[in-house]
Formats: structure tokens, sequence, C-alpha cells
């Protein structure tokens, strides 16, 4: 008899892997269902084991005495401390075999090998959907169950995904902790992405009628109903409006005193808050 048999005779039937007790076999069996049975009485988000939500509870503690000397992120325990201050460091062991990225930790790395073998293990019991992450076939079950558990304690707003709540809280405390380095700060790194192309010529978003590019797909929607504008005034004129260059110009860094983006278009890049 082989070895691994006797020393754990509890085998998963679904992917092979054995374990030395039945416990540990119920909880590995909930990484395939995507159950997460235990939930925080706080905020709602649940888990896997009770181990994972002791853990979370302490996210909720009010005093966070260790701080991260590198960021300056405060948490409640020495060790969530410690397991915070590896991303800052160089040392990343978990090497992906096939793109050579490296992780942290083993199973970030484990997650991520799923985008090279195109692994869903987690599969909605409902439409069939499958999904990379245990904790993505939870949020997306909300689409079938229409459950919103995080609400915002301020106005009563509920979401289907704790990030949103997150997010939408900021418009409640005004924090912006996105800052680009003209000083201009945001409340989601999306919008300071999306803002520091103003600074530099990437444009990613480029019109197929006169190949003028945009920073982002909201202003490139815009300038194609210039287009199709145009076209309706006069249907056998050319199809580029005048003045609408081929070639677009970087934007200049420092920016000038008083810039004129009219790309633009008056648009208000802060973020909408999902619903």
């Amino acid at each position: 008899m082989n070895s691994s048999c006797f020393w754990r005779p509890f085998r998963c039937e679904l992917c092979g892997k054995r374990f030395k007790r039945s416990s540990n076999l119920q909880e590995h069996r909930r990484i395939h269902s995507g159950e997460r049975p235990f939930r925080c009485p706080r905020c709602a988000k649940s888990f896997k084991t009770p181990y994972e939500l002791q853990r979370h509870a302490l996210t909720h503690c009010a005093e966070k005495p260790f701080k991260c000397a590198d960021c300056g992120k405060d948490f409640p325990t020495s060790n969530a401390l410690l397991l915070h201050q590896r991303q800052h460091c160089d040392d990343k062991p978990h090497v992906c075999g096939v793109c050579g990225k490296k992780f942290t930790y083993g199973h970030s790395l484990k997650v991520h090998e799923r985008v090279h073998t195109g692994d869903r293990p987690f599969v909605c019991p409902l439409c069939g959907k499958g999904f990379k992450q245990s904790n993505a076939l939870s949020s997306h079950e909300r689409v079938h169950t229409g459950e919103r558990p995080f609400v915002c304690k301020t106005c009563g707003k509920a979401f289907k995904q704790s990030s949103y709540l997150v997010i939408h809280e900021r418009a409640h405390t005004g924090e912006r902790p996105y800052k680009c380095e003209c000083g201009k700060t945001f409340t989601h790194s999306s919008n300071l992405l999306l803002h520091r192309r103003t600074h530099a010529s990437t444009r990613p978003h480029e019109c197929p009628t006169c190949a003028k590019a945009f920073i982002s797909d909201a202003c490139l929607q815009k300038h194609l109903q210039s287009h199709a504008g145009h076209a309706a005034d006069d249907p056998g004129s050319p199809r580029t409006p005048p003045g609408c260059p081929t070639t677009p110009a970087p934007r200049p860094w420092p920016p000038p005193a008083t810039p004129a983006w009219p790309e633009l278009g008056g648009w208000d890049l802060s973020p909408g808050v999902p619903g």
C-alpha cells in the first residue's frame, strides 16, 4: 500500500488530494463547491473556515497599533503586519513556470497559473459559469439571488461586493487616497490611471474613422458622435470632421498654466459609484 494512503486516508474525489483528517477534507471540498458557511456578523462577508473568519474579524478592530514602516498602513496584529510587509519585499520565491511572473505566496501562484491553463474549478450551480477563484463565484451568485449584503452605515445603500462599499464610503468621508505627482487626488485607482494619461502620450483608444486617439473609451465614444452628426448633415462629405488631427500631440509635462484639453469635452472623470 502506498504510504501516502496510509498516512492520509481521506481522499478528495474531485482532485485526488489526500488529508490526514476528515475535517480537513471537508474544508477542502469547499474550494470546489465555493461554499462559505462562516459569515461575519459585522459586514456579512463569508469564509470557508472559522480560522479565516477569526482572522477577518481583526479588520473590524478599532485599535490597530502595528504600523507598516514602508507605506504607513496600520494593522491589528503583528502577524497581519508581517504578512503585509512581504508585499514590499523583493523576495518572491514562487515563480510561474510559464511566464516567469513571481509571487510572494504559493496560493497566489496557484491562482495565477489558471490564467495559462484556463482552469475554472468553481462553477455556478445555477448557470454553469466557471470562475478561477471561489470568492469570484460567491460574488457572481448574488447576480442570481439579488443579495446585497454590504450596507453603508451612513446612508443605508447596499452593494453586492465589499469593494463597491469601500469606494462608496469615500463619498461620505471625502477620502481620496490615490494621488498623482501633480497633486490631484482620486477616489479610485482606475481614475488615477486615466488622469496620468493626460500627462503622457499614452492614448490607447483610437478612432477607427480618423485615427484620433483618446485617453479613455468614454472620450472616444463622445468623439464618435461628432462623426455621426457630421455624416447626417452631409452624407456625401468626408466622414472626418474639420480640424480632426490624424496624429495626436503628446501632453506637456509640467502642464501649461491654463491647459486646454478639448478631447475631454468637459467630461467629469471622477468615479461613478457602482450599485
